[in-house]
């Protein structure tokens, strides 16, 4: 079925050994699982019901970025857009004559806009006649736009702002390798704030 059909375009320009920038566009189709299809139960406090009506989520995504190696350090950083149309999102319902019920609705889209990326630096260290490799590490994703376009959703709810989106993640990291046999891997992660709403 054509409207299911993805694709994906990409072009990559090697500018220096270590540095390589890129640009791609592409698009997404996302079908709703079973539980927004036909579910029915209850989680923190809260009753769920599908919605049978439910179309998939589509979008286009357009990207552009850098990435730079040299002696261990890696440093990527990607520019996003993406426009979704038939997002799906949670509105308030009314089952057998009771209200507080949430169901799964199609809103008319959503935008968003970002940049992610990640630094990390390798260096070896000699331990007799091993090698302990210490690697640590930084992600993040910073949105610059998190916009819900469908006016019934942000009218009711008082924000054009997506929900549970955080505006930024950030995680860091370290890994430990051993001979590169044994490896340790630890990591954290710090949300920004987000918007939700009491339902």
């Amino acid at each position: 079925v054509m409207d299911r059909l993805s694709w994906r375009l990409g072009a990559n320009w090697r500018a220096l050994d270590q540095l390589t920038f890129r640009a791609s566009a592409g698009s997404a189709f996302t079908p709703p699982d079973a539980y927004k299809f036909s579910g029915r139960y209850r989680n923190m406090g809260t009753n769920y019901i599908g919605n049978p009506n439910l179309k998939p989520e589509s979008g286009v995504t357009l990207e552009g970025g850098a990435d730079f190696e040299w002696q261990g350090l890696a440093f990527s950083a990607t520019v996003f857009h993406t426009a979704t149309q038939d997002a799906v999102t949670t509105a308030s319902t009314t089952v057998g004559g009771v209200s507080g019920w949430q169901t799964w609705v199609n809103s008319d889209g959503r935008l968003l806009t970002g940049v992610e990326g990640f630094v990390r630096y390798a260096k070896d260290f000699a331990v007799g006649s091993h090698t302990l490799t210490v690697t640590p590490s930084l992600n993040w994703i910073w949105y610059l736009q998190r916009t819900e376009q469908d006016s019934v959703l942000t009218n009711a709810r008082g924000t054009d702002t997506v929900l549970g989106l955080s505006q930024y993640s950030v995680t860091p990291g370290l890994q430990l390798a051993w001979n590169s046999r044994v490896r340790l891997d630890l990591t954290a992660e710090w949300q920004g704030p987000q918007k939700n709403f009491d339902w």
